[in-house]
């Protein structure tokens, strides 16, 4: 089944995804002989909201640890969360912030700072080269970061309106149209944990990013804050040029 996805955060574009929501449980009740009652649809987002805090405590626990927790193994493990039951996945994040509330705070050089931002950013081996190159990655914007844990499911009230004003009102992806648009939301987010630099990893053939690439380098060029654009085939692998490229915008900062 195809969902109709609007593209636009508004009252009506809540109201039509929400009726889209509802048809979609129906069509899996009708085809597939799986009951979504609203009862269990609840119960399902009270277990997703808290995973969801839990992760947002981890991202801004982690900012306080950085030694303790590089990006590249946040990554790792946000990676292995997304596969598992919320129930399974909370456990393990809630370990994590116990093992990381007992290690010692650190304070990371400020010209070393950098927000990473992509479509899906799963290479973990890029991140790892960043922070080879002397960068601590102190945040980010994509499709599987922060802003996929970012707001919580109202958790009173027609749940299928409640999920589809989560994931239309939140922070915004590319494909959204509207105010505040992407790069407004990129940028505050940039100027929140005080990059001294954006590193954009764009992916071949996902053209709907790298449409915001232009305006975004224009606003932080007016910020003074450095933007490093390389391009992704979505392999593990790192070539020697982009290498290159990533150790002269760490020497740059």
């Amino acid at each position: 089944s195809i969902l109709s996805l609007p593209r636009i955060q508004s009252a009506a574009a809540v109201d039509h995804f929400a009726t889209t929501l509802r048809k979609f449980a129906q069509g899996l009740e009708r085809e597939g002989g799986i009951p979504v009652t609203e009862d269990s649809l609840n119960e399902a987002i009270k277990k997703a909201n808290r995973l969801r805090a839990s992760i947002n405590n981890l991202y801004r626990l982690r900012l306080t640890r950085l030694e303790a927790m590089p990006y590249s193994k946040l990554r790792a493990q946000v990676r292995q969360w997304l596969e598992m039951s919320p129930e399974t996945a909370w456990e393990d994040v809630e370990r994590e912030l116990k093992a990381l509330e007992s290690s010692s705070p650190d304070i990371v050089p400020e010209g070393s700072k950098v927000l990473v931002a992509s479509s899906m950013l799963d290479q973990i081996g890029i991140l790892e080269l960043i922070e080879e190159a002397g960068m601590t990655v102190v945040g980010d914007d994509h499709c599987s970061g922060l802003r996929h844990f970012d707001v919580l499911v109202s958790e009173s009230g027609d749940p299928f309106r409640n999920l589809a004003s989560r994931y239309l009102m939140r922070w915004p992806c590319a494909r959204m149209q509207g105010s505040p648009s992407h790069v407004e939301k990129l940028i505050s987010e940039v100027e929140k944990v005080k990059a001294n630099g954006v590193i954009y990893i764009g992916l071949k053939y996902c053209d709907q990013p790298s449409f915001d690439i232009p305006r975004l380098r224009a606003l932080l060029m007016e910020r003074a804050i450095p933007l490093l654009h390389i391009e992704s085939d979505y392999t593990e692998g790192v070539g020697g040029q982009v290498k290159v490229r990533v150790e002269a915008f760490a020497e740059m900062l």
